[in-house]
């Protein structure tokens, strides 16, 4: 494992250790997953795991059936929360 300073403008580290706080970790380990996601190796690394995830996820694409043949028509659920929306403003 190798150690590197240098020095970065006010704005820069304020960023970080805003994140920092608000991940409940130190500015130094955000800077280290910062360098981590971006660098080449993690690139490759990170886009296999959100292809993974993606592939997770879609896998449970049309497991669930409303009954509805038309539940994923858009303006017909535009129209009933615009009914919804009437019935509570009366």
């Amino acid at each position: 494992m190798k150690t590197l300073s240098f020095q970065i403008p006010d704005e820069v580290y304020d960023t970080l250790a805003q994140e920092a706080t608000r991940q409940g970790q130190s500015a130094e380990h955000e800077a280290l997953l910062w360098l981590a996601r971006h660098s080449p190796r993690a690139s490759a690394a990170t886009l296999r795991r959100n292809r993974q995830r993606r592939h997770a996820f879609e896998r449970h694409f049309g497991e669930w059936n409303s009954g509805n043949p038309n539940a994923g028509d858009n303006r017909a659920i535009d129209a009933d929360r615009a009914r919804a929306v009437g019935a509570h403003e009366s």
